[in-house]
């Protein structure tokens, strides 16, 4: 009889301790579903100038439901340019179709860096030809505002590892009445110089309506 009460009461504790530990400590969540549009269909670039080569610079593209943020300030053979690949995603539940995202934005940059909550990696499968981070280690955020403070955004230092390869990730997050967008740098070098670019880039922010 006191070796069933100890079995039943060790049950109950595997029972209250997989609660705890929430859903799933595994992430089955099947990627391969999800469906993504043509980002450079949907967002284009619209260029604001052309140097004195003929090259297309000053471009801006939509960011948000309402605003847009200044992308490709130089031209494209710049060295600058060539130092980062950015992403832009508009309306993220759209990705996240059958996983709500959190409800503060504050939660957001920790909660796309779990790898073992079901569907979490939907963002970092959009930007990252189909593939998932085996890790996401998130190191640091801060909120920044736009240079005319009609906005503001949550910017997240990542470290992701994809095997043996290990990458810096910088994303700025933006929260306009609980619809949330992203905009991702993948840094390749210099990574205090990718930030500064990045943060020029998210500060440039400015309704759509507000442009000649």
């Amino acid at each position: 009889m006191k070796k069933a009460f100890t079995f039943l009461l060790a049950v109950l504790f595997a029972i209250a301790l997989t609660s705890c530990m929430g859903e799933t400590t595994v992430d089955t969540y099947d990627y391969q579903q999800v469906s993504f549009p043509d980002f450079t269909a949907i967002n284009p670039v619209r260029y604001a100038g052309v140097n004195d080569l003929g090259q297309e610079y000053l471009g801006w593209q939509d960011f948000g439901t309402a605003g847009e943020i200044m992308t490709q300030p130089w031209s494209r053979m710049t060295y600058t340019y060539q130092m980062y690949s950015y992403f832009l995603r508009n309306d993220l539940q759209q990705f996240y179709v059958d996983v709500p995202l959190p409800k503060e934005l504050g939660d957001l940059p920790e909660w796309i860096a779990d790898t073992t909550k079901n569907g979490r990696r939907v963002l970092w499968f959009s930007m990252m030809a189909s593939t998932l981070p085996d890790s996401i280690t998130l190191l640091d955020t801060e909120t920044l505002a736009s240079e005319n403070g009609i906005q503001t955004f949550l910017r997240a230092e990542y470290q992701v590892t994809t095997g043996d390869v290990q990458r810096d990730w910088i994303v700025y997050f933006m929260d306009e009445e609980g619809t949330y967008s992203s905009f991702a740098i993948r840094v390749n070098e210099f990574h205090d110089t990718v930030m500064s670019t990045g943060d020029f880039l998210i500060k440039s922010y400015q309704l759509k309506e507000t442009v000649d």
